[in-house]
């Protein structure tokens, strides 16, 4: 249990200097017009697809793990963590995005927790 422990914190450790590193690449990219919307315009395609990775609000897989307490958040919460730090770090720039909750999960693959478009 030790080691699990010991991975767990490295994780952490881990996801705070990736976001350091994001923050840096985004207003980086964020400088110039054409890279910016490039930017902007990839972020947006890959919501379709991030957004919809935890799963639906009632999806019960990931209702039996928060039960369990094997995660803390709920879907749509995990979802609002994530579009409300892009949002506030892009708006630091200068730059709007749209991110959606998604309505479509018709396609969505309960199984590979994937979206096919």
């Amino acid at each position: 249990m030790t080691q699990l422990a010991q991975r767990a914190s490295k994780i952490l450790q881990e996801e705070g200097s990736h976001r350091v590193h994001a923050e840096a690449w985004t207003r980086r990219l964020c400088r110039t017009p054409s890279e910016r919307d490039r930017f902007i315009a990839r972020l947006e395609e890959t919501w379709q697809h991030a957004a919809r990775w935890a799963g639906p609000a009632d999806d019960p897989a990931f209702a039996a793990a928060l039960e369990a307490g094997m995660i803390k958040r709920d879907p749509g919460t995990q979802r609002e963590q994530v579009r409300s730090w892009l949002t506030a770090l892009l708006d630091s720039e200068g730059v709007a995005i749209s991110m959606p909750e998604p309505e479509d999960w018709s396609r969505w693959d309960s199984d590979r927790r994937r979206w096919e478009p």
